[in-house]
């Protein structure tokens, strides 16, 4: 599917408020971020911790830039996608990715979306 076509279809999604289908998780990161690859039939659980996984090698070789766009898509993934898919990015992505936040502090909280850094502060307050 081209780039804009994608794009239109994610607006689309967006503004009917659409909730993502679990089953393809795995096809809409990879269309975002094509280098980012894991098998289909995953779990949502699995994909995202492989989303987190590739995340971190982005953030640990400098690839600050492709890393922000991992953190907007997973954004977008949180506020449009099943109750499964919320818990696995708070409970897998922030937790596996926030000791590198931790650890980069300043460049990587600006590339956060504002509902991720929420989440963040909630994990910090447990």
């Amino acid at each position: 599917m081209p780039v804009g076509t994608l794009a239109l279809c994610w607006l689309i999604l967006l503004k009917q408020k659409t909730m993502i289908p679990d089953e393809n998780i795995s096809q809409l990161i990879a269309r975002q971020v094509p280098d980012f690859k894991v098998g289909q039939g995953k779990s949502v659980s699995n994909t995202i911790h492989a989303f987190m996984e590739y995340t971190s090698a982005l953030v640990r070789t400098g690839q600050l830039h492709e890393a922000g766009r991992c953190f907007r898509m997973a954004g977008v993934l949180y506020r449009n996608g099943s109750n499964m898919l919320r818990n696995a990015i708070e409970n897998v992505y922030i937790y596996g990715v926030s000791p590198l936040i931790d650890m980069y502090k300043q460049p990587l909280n600006e590339l956060l979306p504002l509902s991720l850094k929420q989440v963040r502060i909630q994990h910090h307050q447990i």
